[in-house]
């Protein structure tokens, strides 16, 4: 009877290490949408579409993902392949964030500093 418990014991114990591939779950965190860079790059203002998801310019609109509120980071693309948009979103808000050209340069590099304080590079 004894080694019987200590048999369940040692599976409730390793079972854990089975249950998800990591892998799989940051795939799937940072997978975002695909966009013409036609659609996204206003020429006089540059990269605004995110601008709405940014509370500390105004923006009032939560990103959703897979039904809830995103959370952690999330990358957009080029349909080229290129990088377009790398942020990191808590309830759905932009905290910090990096949109890039479609050459790969930066566009702009936001970060809040507080709750009162953040900073935004524009490069054109």
């Amino acid at each position: 009877m004894l080694r019987i418990i200590f048999y369940i014991l040692i599976l409730v114990m390793v079972s854990p290490i089975f249950g998800q591939n990591q892998s799989k779950l940051d795939a799937q965190n940072l997978s975002g949408n695909k966009y013409i860079p036609e659609a996204v790059i206003d020429s006089k203002y540059g990269i605004i579409m995110y601008e709405k998801l940014n509370m500390m310019l105004g923006g009032d609109t939560v990103r959703n993902q897979n039904g809830y509120a995103a959370n952690g980071f999330i990358q957009d693309y080029y349909t080229s392949g290129q990088l377009l948009h790398k942020g990191f979103y808590v309830d759905g808000q932009l905290k910090v964030y990096k949109n890039y050209f479609p050459n790969g340069k930066v566009e702009r590099n936001f970060r809040m500093v507080d709750l009162n304080k953040a900073k935004m590079d524009i490069f054109y």
